[in-house]
């Protein structure tokens, strides 16, 4: 493990790392007759009585036999013979798994039975136990934190990862999805979700759950919304590569003196997160943004923040897009979604209306409610001419220009829109019902602030537009 330029964590191997132990029990490749050496001594397992008594204990006590089996009722005889085979290899990896551990964890040849005893509860615990409980880590590539932990709830956290899990992590790679192995490498902190399980009929179904993002979906979806409450808070592009699994109190398969952990690839990252981005120094979140994405997350697990859990996965689709066309349809559907009715005929009009009277309630940072009205507007043209293409050229809407201030991306400028409209209606749920937020603008028209006044003549300058 070392570290780039950016303080982002690399991993590589060396060529001295711990030796295989187990490979005692594989026949050498034998170069001896080529350089007129004596051919090197091996004993096949099938000749050792200790191996074909545990083989058979395997094979006839019921539960090991249905717990490891591989061939099936329906296969032809040729086919169970081959599945037998290879379930007498994954048999013996068995031994060789204890050898490698108890050698690597004791530093010793001799053999130690306090240890074992540990190690064969641990292994029995995976075969008879009906669920496992699990830790389930997504680690989060290309940024960092100025904290150790964050909770978010009860099951949820931010954890920073130590050395011992970052090593472990890295040693296991999954072929389901193509990742850059920089970008998997480069993470420092991950969302931690405790108290999980996964079933256990059988080995083989258990392991191709583990390496498997289908069967993690739900754990999934709670990451997805911690990462969108980062996103609304801290507006970084941020993203995840990896499904870690620790076992609770069971393990099976182990590397040398590592942490047993399984991982499986899942590609949560933009694109150009793999045109060097580990060489970027990323902009530490600290505890205030947290804290503001503690909230949105929150609102998005609330039985009515189905709007807002909508629109945050598009926030989340716009943050992964490398095309803007793209970006820009989510941006508005993101919006759509919390600020318009849904058999509405004047969505541009509203949309742009309930925004402005967003930043009325809550204060967008340094930018004005007029200028909130004015750049939707710029928005929606960018979408429309994307949606309808015959009826403008996408090319030049991919700009806003606010006043005096430089002309910025379209869809730059949709997404932080977006996360503000996120985080408001997180923070004053109660104008997810658009009559309450639609009442709170004809209140505040009779009342004398700047605000007011703007959304007024906004009305009065944009009536046409129904």
């Amino acid at each position: 493990m070392d570290t780039f330029d950016s303080g982002l964590p690399h991993f590589s191997k060396a060529f001295n790392g711990p030796l295989k132990f187990s490979s005692v029990f594989r026949k050498p490749f034998d170069l001896g007759p080529v350089f007129g050496l004596p051919p090197q001594p091996f004993v096949p397992p099938e000749e050792i009585p200790s191996w074909r008594a545990f083989l058979s204990c395997m094979q006839e006590d019921e539960v090991l036999y249905q717990h490891f089996r591989y061939e099936r009722d329906d296969m032809p005889p040729d086919a169970c013979e081959a599945w037998r085979r290879i379930t007498h290899y994954k048999l013996l990896g068995i031994i060789e798994d204890f050898v490698d551990r108890m050698i690597h964890v004791s530093g010793k040849t001799e053999f130690d039975a306090a240890l074992f005893d540990r190690l064969f509860g641990l292994w029995t615990s995976s075969i008879l136990l009906e669920t496992l409980p699990i830790q389930i880590v997504v680690p989060i590539v290309l940024s960092t934190f100025t904290l150790d932990e964050f909770v978010f709830d009860e099951r949820v956290r931010i954890v920073r990862m130590d050395r011992a899990l970052q090593l472990a992590r890295n040693t296991r790679r999954a072929f389901t999805t193509q990742c850059h192995e920089c970008v998997v490498g480069a993470a420092t902190h991950a969302v931690v979700l405790d108290d999980w399980w996964i079933p256990n009929a059988t080995a083989s179904a258990r392991n191709e759950a583990l390496s498997s993002a289908e069967a993690f979906s739900e754990a999934l979806s709670i990451v997805d919304g911690v990462i969108a409450g980062l996103r609304v808070a801290a507006g970084e592009r941020i993203g995840y590569s990896q499904i870690v699994v620790r076992p609770i109190g069971w393990a099976d398969d182990w590397k040398a003196d590592l942490e047993p952990v399984y991982a499986t690839a899942v590609r949560g990252y933009p694109d150009d997160f793999e045109n060097y981005g580990w060489l970027r120094t990323p902009t530490p979140i600290d505890e205030t943004a947290c804290e503001r994405a503690q909230l949105v997350y929150k609102a998005l697990r609330h039985t009515d923040g189905a709007r807002l859990a909508f629109a945050a996965r598009r926030l989340n689709a716009a943050f992964l897009r490398s095309n803007e066309d793209d970006a820009i349809v989510d941006v508005a559907c993101g919006l759509e979604s919390l600020l318009t009715d849904t058999n509405s005929q004047e969505i541009r009009y509203k949309l742009r209306f309930r925004l402005a009277a967003l930043a009325t309630i809550t204060s967008p940072g340094d930018i004005t409610p007029e200028q909130i009205f004015e750049a939707t507007a710029r928005i929606y043209d960018f979408r429309s001419a994307v949606v309808h293409p015959a009826g403008g050229k996408p090319a030049k809407k991919r700009t806003v220009q606010l006043g005096q201030q430089p002309p910025v991306p379209a869809v730059t400028l949709g997404i932080r829109l977006l996360r503000f409209a996120i985080e408001a209606l997180a923070r004053h749920s109660e104008y997810l019902k658009l009559d309450t937020l639609d009442r709170f603008v004809l209140t505040r028209a009779h009342v004398p602030t700047p605000e007011a006044a703007d959304l007024c003549r906004f009305e009065s300058e944009h009536k046409d537009e129904k």
